[in-house]
């Protein structure tokens, strides 16, 4: 509304004051969120891995709850007949053209022509990953160990320095290793200090679940999630995953090609959210025996 005022000298002014609005709540976030524990993004799009992630282990459990083991050679039997189409996806994630025809030439240690040394030696790498997995599971029922985790971490990182190839060595202490979510958002695995703390707790509690396939999905999801080494990590927990159920006589869970897309998607549901169910849900459902 516009205001007149008298001047000492008699002139009459209106003036016109500016009138003040009230800020807009922000449409971005529900008024639910802000009052839940759901991780939230930065000003920067990065979640940053906390401590304490969550499972529905009662509702998990439900999947695999009558799948019994048949035996540790059925079981190896039938995890090397998956291995040329699981090698497969992994090179095309390389950039690398192969054929299913060539992979099991190769998986009988025979030559093929027209690739380089260095796409021959990746394949020799998912060979000798794949032997360790079959000899370990051979020897006695494994379980969810540093030894057994650093153990198979060495032998896909083959070519890495010494020094990195443990537990977290080599990682900036501040931050954890950073994964890329899309759409410019970024996940941030929790820092150094107290990634020893997260580790043992989580094997304390994973491996009191006594369902061996919960069991071992549910550490392929949370090794994941925390990101325990310097590369690798989602290869390296799903080894860990497929030695801890060969060697007590279970299939093997391998991801189908089909099924690619989905895998990232719930492995971006994890990083966003800290609950591992789906992730672990994802597993469950690929097992078949």
């Amino acid at each position: 509304m516009p205001e007149r005022i008298t001047r000492t000298d008699g002139i009459t002014q209106t003036y016109h004051t500016k009138r003040k609005h009230k800020p807009a709540k922000s449409p971005l976030i529900l008024p639910d969120l802000l009052d839940s524990n759901i991780p939230m993004p930065d000003e920067y799009g990065r979640y940053h891995g906390q401590a304490d992630v969550t499972w529905n282990e009662t509702e998990l459990l439900k999947i695999v709850r009558y799948k019994k083991p048949k035996g540790v050679e059925r079981a190896i039997s039938r995890y090397v007949d998956k291995l040329p189409e699981s090698f497969l996806i992994y090179l095309k994630t390389k950039g690398l053209s192969y054929t299913i025809p060539e992979i099991k030439t190769l998986l009988y240690g025979e030559h093929v022509v027209g690739h380089t040394a260095g796409e021959k030696a990746m394949i020799d790498n998912l060979i000798s990953v794949s032997q360790k997995i079959i000899n370990i599971s051979r020897a006695e029922p494994a379980k969810i160990s540093e030894n057994l985790s650093n153990d198979l971490f060495t032998s896909i990182t083959p070519t890495l320095d010494i020094t990195f190839k443990s537990m977290r060595a080599g990682h900036n202490k501040k931050y954890g290793p950073r994964v890329s979510l899309g759409t410019g958002l970024e996940y941030v695995a929790h820092p150094r200090k107290g990634i020893r703390e997260i580790f043992d707790n989580g094997i304390s509690k994973i491996e009191n679940i006594e369902n061996v396939i919960l069991r071992s999905a549910t550490w392929a999801a949370f090794a994941t999630y925390h990101q325990f080494y310097l590369d690798g990590n989602k290869r390296n927990s799903r080894n860990t995953m497929n030695t801890i159920l060969l060697s007590h006589g279970y299939d093997s869970i391998l991801i189908p090609e089909s099924s690619h897309n989905q895998y990232t998607d719930v492995c971006v549901e994890s990083f966003t959210t800290a609950d591992l169910t789906s992730q672990i849900s994802f597993f469950l459902n690929l097992y078949q025996d």
